[in-house]
């Protein structure tokens, strides 16, 4: 997601080409404000690995940019080491932990630092 602060920033994607325009691209998103690309594992060009952003402007822009993965698994939780976690408003984070059956008790504390 590119947020302008000022201008008009547009936003192209791809898996191969290391500095991606509007000539080179897979995915692109040139909306004027806001700009996103959402790729979805259904896509023919979908693949695992690197994917390579670029940004043009055809005036002075300033802005912010945010890549959101989402997965379907757990992140998994380690014994006594806390993990960060941010999540936007009615976002859903699943995560878990492996209990033995050793376990005399499981606590887990849910600490917020903002919000």
């Amino acid at each position: 997601l590119i947020t302008p602060l000022t201008g008009d920033p547009d936003v192209y994607v791809s898996r191969t080409a290391h500095r991606p325009s509007a000539d080179n691209c897979t995915w692109a998103s040139t909306n004027f404000g806001a700009d996103a690309v959402t790729v979805l594992p259904s896509d023919p060009d979908f693949r695992v690995g690197p994917y390579f952003i670029g940004v043009t402007a055809f005036v002075n822009t300033t802005f912010t940019i945010t890549a959101l993965v989402e997965t379907d698994e757990c992140v998994e939780l380690r014994d006594g080491q806390p993990q960060h976690v941010d999540l936007e408003s009615d976002d859903f984070q699943c995560l878990s932990v492996a209990v033995g059956v050793d376990v005399a008790s499981l606590t887990i504390t849910v600490t917020p630092l903002s919000g």
